[in-house]
């Protein structure tokens, strides 16, 4: 079952903040979950800003516009 953006979002936002208030260990969903250090806290965090940017871009348009720029060559 997928997690909706909305909640992705949610579980960011409180990671982030527990991890600026310095916690080691948080309650989510029922479930504690124990991070080790600073850096498993990132990378958490990084996974879940990635899953968050993955599904914003579902919608987007695949291809972009290039509008050329010519000059005279000098």
């Amino acid at each position: 079952m997928a997690i909706e953006l909305s909640e992705l979002t949610r579980l960011r936002d409180e990671l982030v903040r527990n991890r600026a208030r310095g916690v080691r260990s948080v309650q989510i969903n029922g479930e504690r979950v124990e991070f080790v250090d600073d850096a498993a806290f990132a990378r958490r965090i990084a996974d879940l800003e990635s899953q968050i940017a993955a599904r914003e871009g579902a919608g987007a348009e695949p291809f972009a516009t290039i509008y050329p720029s010519l000059g005279r060559g000098l």
